[in-house]
C-alpha cells in the first residue's frame, strides 16, 4: 500500500474547534509529501437546528450550503485542497471516499476528553482504525506535529515488522529517529508453580527467537524491551515521540480490536495505523 508516498489525505471536519487542530496537521502531511487535501463533512441531519430569525423554524440546508461553509470555516483556498459534504455515517463516507482517490490517508480527531466526547467522537477514530483498509491518521494531543521521533510498538510478529518499513517509505521530518518497543507481558498467572514456570520459559525462548529475526531482519534498528502491561507502558513511553506507527495486522497480538481501542484512549501522541 505505502510502497509510494501518500497522493490524497482525507480529513474528516465537524467544524469543532478541535477540527481546527486536525485540518492544521494534515495540511502539515499534505505539505511534506506534496499532496492534495480533501475536506469532508458527513451529515448526519439535511435539517440545521441553528438560530435562525425565525426561531421557531429550522433552517434547511443543501449540500452546497455545507461545502460553502466548510471553504469559509477552514479557510480553503489553495487548489490543492477540495471540499465535499456528504450524507450518512461518518466513518463509512470516509471510507468511500477514500475508496475513490489515489494512494489515500484518512486523518481524524480523537479528543476523549469526556466521556461523551470519547461516546461521539472516539467510536469513529476506533472505527475507521478497526475497518479501514487503508492508513489512518489518528490526531491526538493538542498540537501539531512535524515527525521527528517516531515510536513504533512491536509484538515480535511478522505482521508488526510492516510498520518499520512504512517509515522507510515516508518523507518525515530530518533528522528522523526511531525506536522499536516491545512490552512482554507475563503469563496468566496459574496455581501450579512448575507449570507457571514451564510458561514463562517458553514464552522467553520464543520471544529470544523472535528477537533474534528481527535484529536480523533490521539490523540497525533501536530495540527497547519494557515488561508490563502493554497499553499502559506504550502509552507512557510515547510521551517522549512525535508519533506512534502501528500495524494493525495481528488479531491476537499487541494490535487486537481490544487493545487498540485502549490504546487510542490513552496516549496522547498522534498514531499512523497501517495495515
Amino acid at each position: 500500500m505505502l510502497q509510494q508516498k501518500f497522493k490524497t489525505i482525507i480529513v474528516g471536519v465537524d467544524f469543532s474547534d478541535y477540527s481546527q487542530l486536525v485540518v492544521k496537521q494534515a495540511r502539515l502531511l499534505c505539505k511534506l509529501w506534496k499532496t492534495n487535501l480533501v475536506l469532508v463533512h458527513v451529515i448526519h441531519d439535511s435539517i440545521d437546528y441553528s438560530p435562525s430569525l425565525y426561531l421557531s423554524f429550522p433552517n434547511q440546508l443543501t449540500l452546497e450550503n455545507y461545502e460553502a461553509l466548510v471553504r469559509k470555516t477552514y479557510k480553503v483556498a489553495a487548489k490543492s485542497e477540495s471540499v465535499m459534504a456528504v450524507r450518512g455515517v461518518v466513518s463509512d463516507q470516509l471510507l468511500m471516499v477514500a475508496a475513490q482517490n489515489p494512494q489515500p490517508l484518512i486523518v481524524a480527531g480523537y479528543k476523549g476528553s469526556s466521556k461523551i466526547a470519547e461516546f461521539f467522537f472516539g467510536s469513529t477514530a476506533q472505527t475507521l482504525v478497526l475497518r479501514s483498509k487503508y492508513p489512518v491518521w489518528i490526531q491526538r494531543g493538542s498540537k501539531v506535529v512535524s515527525p521527528a521521533k517516531v515510536l513504533i510498538p512491536h509484538d515480535l510478529s511478522l505482521e508488526a515488522n510492516h510498520s518499520i518499513d512504512i517509515l522507510k517509505n515516508l518523507s518525515l521530518t530530518t533528522p528522523l529517529s526511531y525506536e522499536v518497543f516491545f512490552v512482554r507481558e507475563t503469563p496468566f498467572p496459574v496455581l501450579d508453580f512448575e507449570l507457571y514456570a514451564e510458561m514463562e520459559r517458553r514464552l522467553l525462548d520464543q520471544n529470544a527467537a523472535k528477537m533474534r529475526h528481527l535484529l536480523k531482519e533490521y539490523p540497525k534498528v533501536a530495540v527497547v524491551t519494557s515488561k508490563g502491561e502493554v497499553t499502559s507502558k506504550v502509552a507512557k513511553r510515547a510521551k517522549k515521540f512525535d508519533l506512534l506507527i502501528m500495524a494493525h495486522n495481528n488479531p491476537a497480538g499487541l494490535f487486537s480490536k481490544s487493545q487498540t481501542v485502549e490504546l487510542l484512549k490513552k496516549v496522547k501522541t498522534p498514531v499512523l495505523v497501517v495495515h
